[in-house]
């Protein structure tokens, strides 16, 4: 099984697909398409998966005097928000003509106490790629995604405020982050 440790993911208008690239330790490339659909039932599950975890710490301005409860929703653009301050830079995974694809048909979705694996599955030779990321990856994860998904212009009406509201292209631009890309611990 491919074990990712890198990607980057683009949306390509020719095949109205987005496109993942991955990269395992030893350098080794694959791409990996992924379907509007596939993308909106995957994307539907983990933000409702994150949506239901328990709060890493609420922010300060939450502790008023008047002790006011937070919304859920500024609560989740707050986590939201710390995960991509986290976002550290990493290069792009290039991939050529040369580099093997596959069209994803299914995604396996496990959380553990230390984040999520995902296993990515496609018909030809039955292969399978697999990442895990902690919960801040997968913010960051789920950021790339939706960064792409306004890219291609598909719908955005499963898509939560807290997500839409989150850092926005000129922070991330400003401070040398990166939209489309991640390494994963």
């Amino acid at each position: 099984m491919f074990v990712a440790k890198k990607l980057t993911i683009v949306y390509h208008a020719a095949q109205d697909r987005l496109r993942m690239a991955v990269e395992d330790e030893n350098g080794k490339r694959l791409a990996l398409w992924l379907t509007a659909r596939l993308t909106r039932r995957l994307a539907e599950h983990l933000l409702g998966q994150v949506a239901s975890l328990p709060h890493q710490e609420q922010p300060q301005a939450s502790r008023s005097r008047l002790e006011q409860p937070v919304s859920q929703g500024v609560l989740q653009t707050w986590e939201q928000d710390l995960a991509l301050r986290k976002k550290a830079a990493s290069s792009t995974v290039t991939v050529g003509r040369e580099t093997p694809q596959a069209l994803v048909e299914s995604v396996n979705v496990r959380f553990h106490p230390q984040g999520v694996t995902l296993i990515f599955l496609w018909a030809d030779s039955g292969g399978r790629m697999r990442f895990s990321m902690s919960l801040t990856e997968l913010r960051q994860w789920l950021n790339l995604v939706f960064r792409q998904t306004c890219q291609a212009d598909w719908p955005l009406d499963y898509w939560p405020d807290w997500m839409r509201q989150s850092v926005d292209f000129s922070w991330a631009e400003a401070t040398g982050g990166t939209l489309d890309k991640m390494t994963l611990n």
